[in-house]
């Protein structure tokens, strides 16, 4: 539609705008500030975490234990681990099979209880010395 203001001089050339009653209510529009606001640029993605297994010791090595993991799925998975390896080299395993830390995690079979595993934490510092069974179970699921 053409549009001119009883306010314009009417020496001024007819100028053509086409305003439509949607483009009128947008402008009319109070849209709230974090949509009219400027995204601020997307923080760069964190870098993946390298997972770090240990050589697998020999059957015969001094220090050295088995530990099989049962998964829920039902399989078994068994490594030969070094009592000073660190507890974060078993949550790597538990990551290499496809069970992520951060949803699962080991518990001791009995009595049931989550394995403390963190930074520094040798496996012989949180208990495991010999041959071991750990149950790998959903976090917060465990019974």
């Amino acid at each position: 539609t053409l549009f001119r203001s009883q306010d314009e001089e009417t020496s001024e050339p007819f100028e053509t705008t086409y305003e439509t009653p949607n483009k009128d209510a947008l402008k009319k529009r109070k849209l709230p500030e974090n949509v009219t606001k400027p995204q601020p640029p997307p923080e760069p993605p964190k870098p993946k975490k390298v997972l770090f297994l240990p050589e697998e010791p020999e059957e015969m090595t001094q220090g050295a234990f088995t530990i099989a993991l049962k998964c829920p799925s039902g399989r078994v998975f068994k490594r030969r681990f070094l009592k000073t390896c660190y507890s974060s080299a078993l949550l790597d395993w538990m990551t290499k099979l496809g069970y992520h830390s951060a949803i699962y995690a080991p518990f001791t079979p009995y009595p049931k209880k989550c394995l403390e595993t963190g930074e520094g934490l040798t496996l012989e510092g949180v208990g495991i010395t010999s041959d071991s069974v750990l149950i790998e179970d959903q976090i917060g699921r465990a019974h």
